[in-house]
């Protein structure tokens, strides 16, 4: 498998949890609990992708092991603190109220600020290109810095 055939394969779902995380958060009849779980999809296909870019594949779905198999395959350092506001077990999905709205919001910022991080050292399919913009989001009035990843069709 070519390089550019990891996002072509991984993206677009990667993409549905990073949406799905959204409208569980912010729809009609919020579920925090499927949002929380569908943060934590995006970060493990992130890092799977990365493995998988690097010949390598790795079981499981703590964030953790995935983060430190990834770090021996070149990726840098994951920021602190992002990987455990992400982590959490299969069973909140059907629980929503086991998280606050306030956590899968902060599960849902840090999937979008660890796609900003590891996406680049990922090849996009042809025709996709990626850039990062900083900006900054506030969870329960703490300012944090977020560097949001664009995906866009076409020429750069």
């Amino acid at each position: 498998m070519q390089k550019s055939d990891v996002l072509k394969k991984s993206g677009s779902s990667l993409q549905d949890d990073l949406y799905h995380s959204a409208q569980q958060l912010a729809g009609q009849n919020p579920n925090y609990g499927f949002s929380r779980f569908s943060s934590l999809l995006a970060v493990e296909k992130l890092l799977k992708s990365f493995l998988k870019s690097k010949g390598m594949s790795k079981w499981g779905h703590t964030l953790s092991e995935l983060a430190t198999e990834a770090r021996s395959a070149g990726l840098p350092p994951i920021r602190d603190g992002l990987l455990p506001d992400v982590q959490c077990s299969a069973s909140v999905r059907y629980e929503s109220a086991a998280v606050r709205q306030d956590e899968a919001l902060k599960a849902h910022y840090a999937a979008l600020s660890l796609s900003s991080d590891i996406a680049p050292y990922l090849t996009c399919q042809s025709g996709w290109f990626s850039e990062v913009r900083s900006t900054k989001y506030v969870v329960n009035g703490t300012p944090r810095p977020m560097r949001a990843l664009v995906l866009k069709r076409g020429k750069r």
